[in-house]
């Protein structure tokens, strides 16, 4: 979850008041983590939404890949 979190927060740009603004310093995992924290600390959770979006089909029953 807190990876999932932290690459979303990455993609929208928002990430400027868990990490640096010039650079990122801190793991995907760990920008993910410290929202979160700061969500639940400023009793705000009510914020957290996550989207779930998977862009890839699963091969077809029997497939077996090139050797």
């Amino acid at each position: 979850m807190a990876l999932g979190l932290g690459t979303q927060l990455v993609l929208t740009h928002k990430t400027a008041r868990v990490d640096r603004a010039d650079r990122r310093d801190l793991s995907l995992f760990q920008i993910g983590w410290r929202w979160l924290h700061r969500l639940l600390a400023l009793d705000r959770l009510q914020e957290f939404k996550m989207l779930f979006a998977w862009h890839f089909t699963l091969p077809k029953p029997g497939f077996r890949p090139a050797k």
